[in-house]
């Protein structure tokens, strides 16, 4: 049986995002929110827990990858569905933000290759 390109990619890819958001929580704020606010903890506060969402979601999908293949191929159309949503929760994002950050375009846009992965990985 070939190994699963997915099971190893994407898990990195949300390790990282999940680790930037956790650690370094001004880095993604300085993008969506304006110099102007005052209640930037509150928003460093909500990135912190997206961070851990993304670093719990790394978890789960290496680890289900791992422990059962047959069950990480079951959940392929799962991940599409929760990979498009993520997509879509972006560009929403990227229109209501007053500055109009290209990270959360580039951001769906990976969501989608992740999405296109997973199709191609259904064919097989």
């Amino acid at each position: 049986m070939k190994p699963i390109v997915s099971s190893k990619i994407i898990p990195f890819f949300y390790l990282l995002f999940g680790i930037v958001f956790i650690f370094v929580p001004k880095l993604p704020l300085s993008d969506i929110s304006d110099s102007s606010l005052t209640s930037t903890n509150v928003l460093e506060g909500v990135l912190r827990g997206v961070g851990v969402i993304f670093l719990v979601f790394a978890i789960l999908v290496s680890r289900i990858s791992v422990i059962s293949t047959n069950v990480y191929r079951l959940l392929n159309s799962t991940f599409i569905f929760i990979f498009i949503l993520m997509s879509f929760v972006g560009i929403i994002i990227y229109f209501s933000v007053p500055k109009n950050p290209i990270e959360l375009l580039i951001f769906s846009a990976i969501n989608i290759s992740f999405v296109l992965l997973y199709i191609w990985e259904r064919r097989q």
